[in-house]
């Protein structure tokens, strides 16, 4: 689990730092890869990196065009032979720009992708407790963890409940209200859930340790060899785009 952990992020803090598109792209293609060899390429891990890569797209589209990228005319071809470039023609500028933004977000996502379908989230805390990540910062992602799950059972018993209850579905100003009335309820039963967790732990003398990460076993040295070679890799990569 340290091994992988910190193999993950090196791949994100490479992601971070890469500027053109060939590495960006190749830093995305490892990840995708190890998904793909392990079994993640359906489920949850693929239908994530797929969704990231579909909002960046979303979000990075309006820099195609020349009113907010001017640059050379990519598309339509008249506009390239008029010199003339119109506030909806595609620049080369804006698909660099859109291009890195979609490979940027969606390759550290698929770095996500990838250490959630090898790890579970208990072998996720394990592997950062290896490092000595403080014990603090465990029990707070460990608890967030917790309590995201009740979150989302909670919204499921609520979606359930106004099926059972309905016969038919309204007009739209009709569902926005019931949808609405949900999400207040459901704010009011986590934040009354909270309080009592808090107030539980505080009575029972929290330490803000996790019991299950108490005596983690310390780091290996086998464990720096893949984190080590990432972080080489990277910095090559690195050093060549910068040439």
């Amino acid at each position: 689990p340290a091994s992988l952990v910190a193999t993950v992020l090196v791949g994100i803090l490479a992601v971070a730092a890469a500027r053109t598109p060939t590495l960006l792209g190749g830093l995305l293609a490892v990840p995708l890869g190890g998904l793909l060899a392990s079994g993640g390429g359906r489920g949850r891990p693929a239908a994530l990196v797929a969704a990231s890569a579909l909002f960046s797209s979303i979000v990075a589209f309006p820099a195609l065009f020349a009113w907010i990228s001017p640059g050379q005319v990519l598309f339509p071809p008249s506009a390239m032979a008029e010199g003339a470039a119109p506030p909806w023609a595609v620049t080369g500028t804006g698909a660099y720009s859109a291009g890195r933004l979609v490979l940027r977000s969606t390759g550290s996502v698929a770095w996500i992708a990838l250490l959630g379908h090898l790890l579970p989230f208990e072998g996720v805390l394990r592997g950062l407790a290896a490092w000595r990540v403080p014990s603090l910062l465990l029990s707070l992602l460990a608890m967030g963890h917790r309590y995201l799950e009740v979150l989302s059972r909670c919204a499921q018993e609520i979606h359930l409940a106004r099926l059972s209850r309905t016969f038919s579905s309204g007009d739209l100003r009709e569902e926005q209200t019931l949808v609405g009335a949900g999400m207040g309820s459901l704010f009011r039963r986590t934040r009354r859930l909270a309080e009592e967790v808090t107030l539980a732990m505080v009575s029972r003398g929290c330490t803000a340790e996790a019991p299950q990460l108490v005596g983690v076993a310390p780091l290996a040295p086998k464990a720096l060899l893949l984190p080590a070679a990432s972080a080489g890799l990277a910095l090559f990569g690195l050093w060549l785009e910068r040439q």
